[in-house]
């Protein structure tokens, strides 16, 4: 009787995180970047935490020009083909992280941002990967036999130095300690939507414009 079913398995909600590699040369980038002042401590002067760069518009910076030209043009991918909102994006803040040995980077989301991301210019499989974690209300203790998209609340994603993740700034994300002499290095950002939210027929009409 089981073997006349077949069921269909509909997959609702899911989180879309877009991976992209940076096929040009980052040398003279990952050279600024590791020149740049490290004044500010991550999580309140926590030891254990990274180091953040004390510069957290970075992308503003014109040694970075070919970067943000290659993340903005990703982001236009992600909203267009992925959430295909019309709204324009615009990066609010980049800031640069480092963990050296020991030191991880706690569990967050961005507020105040709508989609955000990370540029990795120093890392590889030896060095922590980012988790992903994804908000549950599960109470139940239930014994897993294998883990999938749907039972599982952690998701590891391994990364490589030049890759760029786009994904919601709603999803917590986290970096574990990192147990490797090499450091860790990436440049984070945030943005928001450019010019109006909402619309006036729905009377939901926001006009950024007018809130400065």
């Amino acid at each position: 009787m089981t073997q006349d079913l077949k069921p269909e398995l509909i997959q609702l909600f899911p989180t879309p995180v877009l991976l992209t590699a940076y096929e040009e040369n980052f040398d003279n980038e990952l050279q600024f970047i590791k020149n740049i002042d490290w004044g500010r401590k991550n999580q309140d002067m926590v030891e254990s935490y990274n180091l953040q760069s004390t510069d957290t518009f970075l992308l503003e910076q014109a040694e970075l020009s070919k970067i943000r030209f290659f993340i903005e043009k990703c982001l236009d991918i992600y909203r267009r083909e992925v959430f295909c909102f019309k709204n324009d994006l615009v990066i609010t803040q980049s800031w640069a992280n480092k963990s050296g040995r020991d030191q991880k980077h706690h569990a967050h989301t961005h507020p105040n941002s709508i989609i955000s991301g990370v540029f990795y210019f120093q890392a590889d499989q030896t060095l922590p990967p980012i988790q992903f974690r994804r908000r549950t209300d599960d109470n139940f203790g239930l014994e897993i036999q294998q883990f999938n998209n749907f039972n599982s609340s952690t998701f590891i994603l391994p990364i490589k130095s030049g890759e760029l993740i786009i994904f919601p700034s709603t999803l917590e994300h986290s970096v574990p300690k990192n147990e490797s002499d090499v450091e860790r290095i990436s440049l984070s950002f945030n943005t928001f939507a450019k010019n109006s939210l909402g619309s006036i027929e729905s009377l939901t009409y926001l006009p950024l414009r007018r809130c400065v």
